[in-house]
């Protein structure tokens, strides 16, 4: 592996190569590594090579293998690397075009003999790069990579180069060909975190089980701590079985447990609305072993945990008074909460945390808009989509009075 040093160490290497080779190319030529449109007319005398890194790509194969990987806490356990592709721009300028031909033919010969590039001539470069004036080489230890660099010929159409040289400001057409080098691979300077060695191994052979659930029973659930809800499916006992609910594990007793059947009681800080629910099987080696090994998962089931509004006070108002509402399960402050009038729809804005406010709340204050009619109305709760159940008793229900609604009402009778 190497780091970012990487780039600018093979483009030299390529370079050095090419200046190697001048008994082919001819004493007179100069190696650059610069733009094209930097490239002057040359003069009657001067014969000009130019190495050019117009683009870097991910390696097709390998750019997602080198992805960082963490833990729960946060600490890098794999090292990130990355596997890069260059692409380079091979042009010869001379006054004599036929002699600008001669020094890309060698070049061209020059580089297919060093198709993979030798590593004790990266090692060459990097010697000398203190004499070039290329201090910043210095630590590059791309010569020591697993993989070894290689040199191809890349096909390029017609197009590709004109567009390629477009790009170059009042720049002509000189002649040129493309290079693709594979692969380079970076490697982050951070150490992972190390991992503590293994002391004693143990082998357990247990059979192909994986829980399946296949229903959940009810489908919609009315928040209730005293309420359990149902499991089933096949596949379920275990050494140690967890129930996954919206991301929290919860541990299954021994007497809710059997092989097709799962009895949960709701946690009560379980927020209304719908809920995903997965099988973790735990499978223990030892008997010390209480915490278990991960062992097969369910797949994902869901039901719907709806709020329970237990009272609206005052049961009479009038139109822009405040109604408050008192629920359980509590809504949290990024939950979306309307309140049901009847048929009216009124969304509630949730007041931002503080010392009055503490979340989730269990009450709510909203005041009745002025296009409610007067009448008699059931009130209900919705979180995140979940409708509280319809209720017809006067705990929740309300009477709403405004003498002019009153008489416009009758009107329309």
């Amino acid at each position: 592996m190497s780091d970012y040093r990487a780039i600018a160490t093979v483009t030299a290497v390529i370079r050095d190569i090419l200046i190697n080779s001048q008994d082919a190319i001819g004493s007179n030529a100069t190696v650059k590594t610069s733009s094209p449109a930097n490239l002057k007319e040359p003069a009657n005398d001067a014969d000009i090579l130019n190495l050019f890194l117009y683009q870097v790509n991910a390696n097709t194969v390998c750019h997602s293998l080198g992805l960082p990987a963490r833990n729960q806490n946060g600490k890098l356990m794999i090292k990130p690397q990355l596997a890069l592709d260059l692409h380079y721009l091979l042009t010869a300028a001379s006054k004599n075009e036929l002699k600008a031909q001669l020094m890309l033919s060698s070049a061209m010969m020059a580089l297919q003999e060093n198709a993979i590039i030798p590593r004790n001539k990266i090692r060459n470069t990097l010697s000398l790069a203190e004499e070039a004036d290329e201090k910043f080489l210095f630590g590059s230890n791309i010569a020591d990579q697993f993989e070894s660099l290689k040199i191809s010929l890349q096909s390029i159409s017609t197009e590709e180069l004109t567009k390629l040289w477009s790009s170059f400001f009042q720049t002509g057409y000189r002649l040129s060909i493309a290079y693709h080098v594979s692969m380079v691979l970076l490697e982050s300077t951070l150490e992972p975190a190390p991992s503590l060695p293994v002391s004693k191994r143990q082998l357990q052979v247990i059979a192909i089980k994986q829980p399946i659930i296949e229903k959940i029973e009810p489908q919609i659930m009315t928040y209730d701590p005293a309420k359990k809800l149902v499991i089933n499916g096949r596949n379920f006992s275990s050494d140690k079985v967890l129930v996954r609910l919206n991301g929290k594990e919860i541990k299954v007793e021994d007497s809710d447990l059997s092989d097709n059947q799962i009895s949960l009681l709701i946690p009560k800080d379980t927020l209304a609305g719908v809920k995903q629910v997965q099988v973790l099987q735990k499978i223990h080696f030892s008997q010390n072993d209480e915490a278990g090994h991960s062992g097969y998962t369910s797949n994902i089931a869901a039901f719907v945990l709806t709020p329970n509004l237990k009272t609206a006070t005052p049961p009479s108002l009038k139109l822009g008074e405040t109604l408050k509402l008192n629920f359980e399960p509590g809504v949290d402050v990024n939950q979306k909460v309307n309140i049901l009038i009847g048929d009216y729809v009124i969304k509630a804005d949730l007041p931002p945390p503080d010392p009055d406010n503490v979340y989730p709340l269990k009450t709510l204050k909203i005041k009745i808009p002025s296009h409610i009619l007067a009448g008699t109305y059931p009130v209900r709760i919705r979180i995140d989509n979940a409708d509280s159940p319809l209720n017809n008793n006067d705990e929740t229900s309300i009477q709403i009075t405004n003498a002019k609604q009153q008489q416009i009402a009758k009107g329309t009778k």
